[in-house]
């Protein structure tokens, strides 16, 4: 299972997905605006106009408040699981003090880790170097006993 700051990083690249489309969908599905510049809104030419317009898209503009909602809610359903997934984050009951001495100790122990491989490291780099001194010796005690099956066999040195 994944942790939450990666389940986080995922929610919040799909909520930027969320936002992208829906500003495209809104854009490309808005019905058009009615733009009167020099008539007043409450004109006769405008009422009329007004109310071709309302008429002859209702079912355009009902299709596309209900395609709006729908959006809003993807987007508001993902705003819920980052808020749930930064709560259930480790710490964030705690204050800022109690941060960062957790902080502390985290990276103490990280040292005393770190130490501990490159000691280990160290230690297998050296057995290494001797098992690869003792098969060079294997293969040189083969190679000087011309009349055993084993020195036949060789034929070339280990790497």
């Amino acid at each position: 299972m994944e942790d939450n700051i990666s389940q986080l990083q995922e929610v919040l690249d799909q909520q930027c997905k969320e936002f992208y489309t829906s500003v495209g969908v809104l854009q490309r599905d808005a019905p058009p605006a009615l733009h009167l510049s020099h008539a007043s809104p409450t004109s006769s030419v405008a009422t009329g106009l007004s109310a071709q317009i309302t008429a002859s898209n209702a079912e355009a503009v009902r299709n596309f408040e209900e395609q709006a909602r729908e959006l809003a809610r993807g987007i508001v359903r993902g705003a819920k699981t980052m808020d749930q997934l930064i709560d259930s984050l480790p710490g964030a009951d705690q204050s800022m003090d109690d941060q960062l001495h957790l902080l502390d100790e985290l990276e103490q122990e990280n040292c005393v880790l770190g130490t501990r491989l490159n000691v280990t490291v160290c230690e297998t780099e050296t057995l290494l170097g001797e098992v690869r001194k003792a098969l060079q010796g294997v293969y040189e005690d083969a190679l000087r006993e011309p009349g055993t099956e084993q020195s036949s066999r060789v034929s070339h040195q280990p790497q």
